[in-house]
């Protein structure tokens, strides 16, 4: 029994990479999926933060959530992510939650730390009946 503890425990130290002089640990950034309530209330409540559209120009003209910037294109969400401060908490939507996702991914490889999904997308927040603009008219 002393023996495997001892194998264990030299296979953990080994396996053990403490950062490198100068370097800090890197933490892992999650992307938080959240339900369309959380989605909602979570937003609603911080001071500042943005809702990304990840669909296309079409889909975004066509109905989006209120607030929401269209960021269909990795283009247009890099020029978007050099704007922003790494912290600024980002929600981001599509039409499930496909787009989205790799739109959050792509944010977190730059650095970005809070980052929030839709778990349904548009479907789901149309669904529940909540607020959305549609082509033209801006509230």
């Amino acid at each position: 029994m002393t023996i495997i503890f001892l194998v264990l425990h030299a296979f953990s130290l080994l396996s053990f990479r403490p950062a490198e002089a100068g370097q800090e640990a890197v933490q892992e950034i999650r992307i938080t999926y959240l339900s369309v309530d959380d989605f909602q209330n979570r937003f609603c409540s911080e001071v500042y933060a943005f809702i990304i559209d990840a669909r296309s120009k079409t889909e975004y003209r066509r109905v989006r959530i209120e607030g929401a910037l269209n960021a269909g294109s990795g283009k247009v969400l890099d020029q978007m992510a050099d704007t922003l401060d790494r912290e600024t908490p980002l929600y981001i939507y599509c039409t499930t939650k496909t787009r989205s996702s790799s739109a959050a991914g792509h944010l977190r490889e730059l650095g970005f730390v809070n980052l929030y999904v839709l778990e349904s997308g548009m479907r789901g927040w149309k669904t529940a009946g909540l607020p959305v603009e549609k082509r033209g008219k801006r509230k």
